[in-house]
């Protein structure tokens, strides 16, 4: 394995932990929801989406439709569940 294979290799599996550190930390709710939290969480919705966008848009699509490919199959989701 040459050296950039082994530093993309450890790097996906940090970001694998960020994300499990991340699941954890969204698992617990402060002791009174108040809108400052809703504002904190939707800040971080927005981020983890403009990262997807980012590491999903591929060849012609547009960020624009990559966006709402994801925020559609979001959706989606959420109501299967």
């Amino acid at each position: 394995m040459t050296r950039a294979e082994t530093q993309y290799h450890k790097t996906k599996a940090e970001i694998l932990t960020l994300i499990e550190f991340a699941k954890m930390e969204l698992g617990t709710d402060p002791d009174r929801i108040q809108w400052g939290h809703v504002g904190d969480v939707t800040s971080i919705k927005d981020q983890v989406l403009g990262m997807l966008t980012g590491m999903t848009c591929r060849g012609d699509d547009t960020e624009a439709d990559t966006r709402s490919e994801i925020i559609t199959a979001m959706q989606d989701a959420m109501e299967a569940a």
